[in-house]
Parts: structure tokens; C-alpha cells; sequence
């Protein structure tokens, strides 16, 4: 041979040996690509992803108008016509001021997450007498999907009810509300109602997870909520205002509210003295 055998020719010949190792070549050499010393001065256009955007917690000015202008209810629902109407037309109802369906589901979203205790009040038909029953929730955003929140109106929901040994005592505008806790009659069945004070509800669910459950289930608040949101009173009371408000949406939304109707005294009893004999 004329000259000794060169280790890993085709590697040489393509340039791989060298490869890994750091290499300057001369400032005077024609490159293919530009310096990145010359990148540097250069700007780059931003491209708008609407997937990368972060949402903006902070509310807008027409947020902030929507809602004070808002009424917590749902709003230009129909109405049965009046007889004076006629059986063909419909009468729209409307609040104080209508805004648009997307400025009402962002104003609901801000003032539901401003809420400290995020209750509403929502009407739900139980039977086929096309009246509504009226329920207290609470919103549970931690278990809420906000895409659905802020675009639907919809909400995870816990359920609460007047405290059982209260009802006993009187109507449900003077008893402390409690919430819904099951026993499970099996896997996929609740059982009977459990009365559980507030303050002790996690460490009960948290101690016996597969025996108890808060009764929860999804509610589109823009189409049953009836008012909120609001807080709890002392002692877990709701505030007379509430009960105001549902009873003033009685005929708009359907609801049976005689259980929050304070009776009338029957005349002649309300000044009735004992007669004492002499």
C-alpha cells in the first residue's frame, strides 16, 4: 500500500469525525445563515394563539356595569299570557336593564367568584305540575368547569336544606340551613338523609367517604337561578331579603312558595283577649 489506511474513512469524508467538537470559522467566510450576534437587534412579531391566552380575572368596565345593572336572576323570560292578553301572545318580562347573554354569563361568573359563600337559590320541577320547587345551593368552584361556567352558565352545586329538628319549629325562613348529606343504600343509591352540623360535614365525608355523600349534581344557574349570589346569615340563616326576592319571582318562574308565605292572622284573633271570670 502507498499510504496506511485512514481510520473510519467515510466518516472523514462526510465530516463526522469532527462532529460534537467546537469549531470557529473566519469572519470573512460567505455563510449560509446569518450570525446570531445579527439576530439580536431584530424583533420578533408575537403570534396570537388563543390556546396559549391567559384568562384576565381582572373585570372589565362593562363587566363592573353589567353588574350593578344586573338583577341576580335570570332575565326577558316568557311569561303565560294574562287573560286580557289572549291565549296566542306572549308578555316578555323584563329587569331593570337587559344586556347581552355573554356580558350576563361573565357578570354572573365575577359575582359568583367574588361570593364568600356563593349560595343561590334555583327553581327545579320534581313532578309533571309544571310548577317549580325551590332549592339553596352552594357553587363549588374547585369541582366547577369554568370553560362551561363562563361560556354555559353551568355550575357544580351542593345542596342544602333546612335543618331537620328546626322544620318541627317553624318555616323554613327561621330554621338554619344544613347541608344535604346521604347515607349510601348501595354503591349507586343514596339512602336516608343524615343531619350534620356544618362545621363538622368535611370530617365525616373525609372519615367515611364510601358511607356518606353531599348530594351535588350540576345546575345551569342562568336558567334556574332565582336569586344570588349571597351569604349565609349568623348561625347558617338565610337573610329575609332572600325569601323576598323568591317569593316576588313566584309567578315569573313558576315556584311553589306557600312553605315561605308567612300566614295571615284570621280576622277577629289577632286582638282577641282571655275573658277572665270575676
Amino acid at each position: 500500500m502507498r499510504s496506511p489506511l485512514a481510520h473510519s474513512p467515510l466518516e472523514m469524508n462526510l465530516g463526522l469525525v469532527d462532529f460534537g467538537k467546537y469549531a470557529t470559522t473566519p469572519t470573512d467566510t460567505a455563510n449560509a445563515f446569518e450570525p446570531i450576534k445579527d439576530l439580536w437587534d431584530k424583533e420578533v412579531e408575537p403570534t396570537e394563539d388563543s390556546s396559549d391566552k391567559e384568562e384576565d380575572d381582572t373585570p372589565t368596565p362593562s363587566i363592573l356595569d353589567a353588574i350593578q345593572r344586573t338583577q341576580p336572576r335570570p332575565i326577558n323570560r316568557d311569561v303565560p299570557p294574562t287573560d286580557t292578553e289572549g291565549a296566542n301572545q306572549t308578555r316578555q318580562v323584563h329587569t331593570t336593564e337587559t344586556i347581552t347573554e355573554e356580558l350576563n354569563l361573565q357578570s354572573l361568573y365575577k359575582r359568583t367568584t367574588q361570593s364568600k359563600d356563593k349560595l343561590y337559590v334555583i327553581a327545579h320541577q320534581d313532578d309533571t305540575s309544571g310548577w317549580n320547587n325551590w332549592y339553596v345551593i352552594q357553587i363549588d368552584m374547585e369541582e366547577t368547569n369554568e370553560k362551561l361556567a363562563r361560556t354555559k352558565g353551568q355550575y357544580h352545586c351542593k345542596w342544602y336544606i333546612p335543618k331537620p329538628t328546626a322544620t318541627k319549629q317553624g318555616p323554613p325562613m327561621t330554621s338554619p340551613f344544613w347541608p344535604l348529606i346521604k347515607e349510601f343504600a348501595d354503591e349507586t343509591t343514596y339512602g336516608p338523609t343524615v343531619p350534620i352540623r356544618p362545621s363538622k360535614v368535611d370530617q365525616v365525608l373525609n372519615k367515611s367517604p364510601h358511607k356518606y355523600a353531599w348530594y351535588q349534581k350540576e345546575v345551569n344557574i342562568i336558567e334556574d337561578g332565582v336569586y344570588g349570589p349571597f351569604d349565609f346569615e349568623r348561625d347558617y340563616k338565610i337573610p329575609d331579603v332572600v325569601w323576598e326576592k323568591v317569593r316576588e319571582a313566584e309567578t315569573q318562574m313558576k315556584l311553589k312558595v306557600a312553605s315561605i308565605t308567612p300566614k295571615s292572622t284570621p280576622p277577629g284573633r289577632a286582638h282577641k283577649r282571655a275573658q277572665h271570670k270575676r
